[in-house]
């Protein structure tokens, strides 16, 4: 599965670049962001499955930083997480493309 998202990434339309026209507000309103590489949204739609919510690789981008954060310690301070933490997710995107979500979650297609 190393290679499942494919070789660029799954941001690959814009190469890890962020739009000219949300730059501005990332900049100014944005405590943190973060990249990650492409296993952890993997994770997230197979653990986001598992509860029965259907989420696809780039929809589930802040449940993927999340699980991240929960096996980081570094990660969880830079985000200043704690265990009273509030977090809201948005799953931006459901199983856009099926065959992809089929092969992450191990479903086997007929």
């Amino acid at each position: 599965l190393k290679n499942l998202l494919g070789s660029s990434g799954i941001n690959a339309e814009y190469g890890g670049t962020p739009a000219k026209t949300a730059w501005p507000l990332l900049r100014d309103c944005c405590s943190a962001f973060l990249t990650l590489g492409d296993g952890w949204p993997i994770a997230a739609v197979r653990e986001l499955h598992e509860q029965k919510i259907v989420a696809g690789e780039s929809g589930c981008a802040g449940y993927a930083a999340l699980i991240a954060a929960r096996q980081n310690e570094n990660l969880r301070q830079d985000l200043q997480l704690s265990d009273q933490a509030v977090i809201l997710l948005i799953n931006t995107e459901g199983a856009t493309d099926a065959v992809l979500y089929n092969q992450i979650i191990g479903k086997q297609t007929t």
